[in-house]
C-alpha cells in the first residue's frame, strides 16, 4: 500500500533552495500542443529545457520562442537527455514512453499514463527494471486549492468531485480518461486507501458519467461532464460536521458559510509538477508515480466496461 505524505510537505520540499537552485538536468519535451507549450515554457524558465519534438512542423515556432532545438522525428532522441516530458495524445503515450525508458531516460507522461491498463503496466515494469523515474501528469495534485483542502481536512469520510466543461475543440480520448481520471485519483488520495467497491453509470456517448467508490473508511462520488454549458472544477470533502470545498479553477477554498479564501504566494501547478519530477530523479518517488497513474486507469477501464452493472467488488 502506498503511503501519501502531506502535499504541503511536498510543496515545502519543492521550494527547498538546495533543490530549486540546482537545475542540472536537461529535459526534452515531446508534443508542443495545448499542454506541451506549457511544459516547454516552464522547462525553459527552470533552465532545463532541451529539444522539442512534434510531428507538426508548425510547432517549431514554440521551440524557437524559447531557443530550443526542434525535431519532427521522435526517434531522434539525444542520448545525453536525462528525461523527457510526453504531452501527446494518449494513444501515443505507450510507444513514446517505452522508447525513452529503454534509452535510460526518466519520463513525465501526461495523464492518462495510457488508455490500455496492460500497456501502463508494461511501462511501470520497464521503468523499475531500468531504474528510472516514471511520473504521471495528474497536475491537479499540485493545485494550491486542492493542497489547502488536503491539509485542512485529513482523511475525510466523504469526497464529492465535480468536473464539467463545454466540449473542447481538441478531444483527447474518452471523457473518462481525459477528465474523469483526475478525480478518481484525487478521491483515492484524499481518502488515503484503495477503494473496495465501485458503481459506474456512463452516458452512451461517454461524455458524462457518475462513479461511486466505497472505501473501508469512507466513500466518494465522481461526477464529470464534457458537454456542460459551464466550467466547474470542485472537490468537496466532509469529516463529521466539517465541510470544505476546493474551487480548483479559482484556486481557493469555500467554507460552509460561503466565505472564499484564495490561495496566496503559490507556484503554478505545472511548475510544481516539473520541479517534483526533477527532484524525484535523484531523491524520491514521484508524487504521482507510474503505479498511481496506472491505478486510476485501471479503475477508469473497469468503470467504462462495467457501466450499469451495479456495485462491483474490487478485492
Amino acid at each position: 500500500m502506498i503511503t501519501y505524505n502531506s502535499l504541503f510537505t511536498c510543496w515545502k520540499t519543492i521550494y527547498r533552495p538546495d533543490i530549486c537552485n540546482r537545475m542540472e538536468h536537461v529535459i526534452g519535451v515531446i508534443g508542443a500542443g495545448h499542454m506541451g507549450k506549457r511544459h516547454v515554457r516552464v522547462s525553459h524558465t527552470l533552465g532545463v529545457l532541451g529539444p522539442v519534438f512534434d510531428t507538426d512542423p508548425a510547432a517549431k515556432a514554440v521551440a524557437e520562442q524559447y531557443n530550443a532545438e526542434f525535431f519532427t522525428d521522435f526517434k531522434a532522441f539525444d542520448d545525453h537527455l536525462d528525461a523527457v516530458i510526453i504531452s501527446t495524445p494518449p494513444q501515443s503515450h505507450f510507444p513514446l514512453a517505452m522508447m525513452a525508458i529503454e534509452k535510460g531516460m526518466s519520463v513525465l507522461v501526461e495523464k492518462p499514463i495510457t488508455i490500455d491498463p496492460a500497456e501502463g503496466e508494461r511501462l511501470v515494469d520497464a521503468a523499475k527494471d531500468a531504474d528510472v523515474s516514471l511520473a504521471v501528469g495528474h497536475v491537479e495534485r499540485f493545485n494550491p486549492a486542492y493542497m489547502m483542502l488536503r491539509e485542512r481536512i485529513e482523511t475525510p469520510d466523504y469526497v464529492l468531485t465535480d468536473r464539467h466543461s463545454p466540449r473542447p475543440d481538441r478531444i483527447l480520448g474518452p471523457a473518462l480518461y481525459d477528465i474523469g481520471v483526475h478525480d478518481i485519483d484525487l478521491s483515492i488520495d484524499l481518502i488515503g486507501s484503495d477503494p473496495v467497491s465501485m458503481h459506474s453509470t456512463m452516458s452512451e456517448n461517454g461524455e458524462m458519467g457518475l462513479l461511486r467508490f466505497q472505501f473501508e473508511d469512507g466513500a466518494s462520488t465522481v461526477r464529470f461532464n464534457r458537454t456542460s454549458m459551464v466550467k466547474v472544477r470542485e472537490v468537496t470533502v466532509t469529516k463529521g460536521n466539517d465541510v470544505l470545498t476546493a474551487d480548483i479553477m479559482h484556486q481557493g477554498v469555500y467554507s460552509p458559510d460561503g466565505a472564499f479564501e484564495k490561495a496566496e504566494n503559490v507556484m503554478e501547478p505545472i511548475e510544481a509538477e516539473i520541479r517534483d519530477f526533477l527532484d524525484t530523479m535523484e531523491h524520491r518517488k514521484p508524487t504521482v508515480c507510474g503505479d498511481v497513474g496506472l491505478r486510476a486507469v485501471r479503475l477508469a477501464h473497469l468503470a467504462e466496461n462495467r457501466s450499469g452493472d451495479g456495485w462491483i467488488d474490487l478485492d
